[in-house]
């Protein structure tokens, strides 16, 4: 699916059935389906762990990884987030 395509494909009824918020990244697994990409990536680290591609293998690079992504999802990511700039855009203009 694409955010922008034919007015955003995340607002059809087919992803609606996968993920009830509308929201993408949604990926199916094993009858159950996991949202938001820092999760998906976790569970893809997780259950394919050899070679570790993901996270480094020490704690301390680990932590490090882990920060610089959560100052991208809680700092960077929201302003430039389709949803969000589409409701500034509707409601202030």
């Amino acid at each position: 699916m694409q955010l922008a395509k034919d007015g955003g494909q995340e607002k059809t009824r087919e992803c609606h059935a996968l993920n009830p918020q509308g929201l993408i990244p949604a990926l199916a697994v094993d009858g159950d389906v996991l949202t938001r990409s820092r999760t998906i990536l976790e569970w893809l680290g997780e259950t394919h762990p050899d070679p570790p591609l993901l996270l480094p293998a020490d704690a301390i690079g680990r932590a490090h990884v882990r920060a610089f992504c959560q100052a991208i999802a809680c700092e960077i990511h929201p302003l430039q987030n389709l949803r969000v700039l589409q409701y500034l855009r509707a409601e202030y203009g």
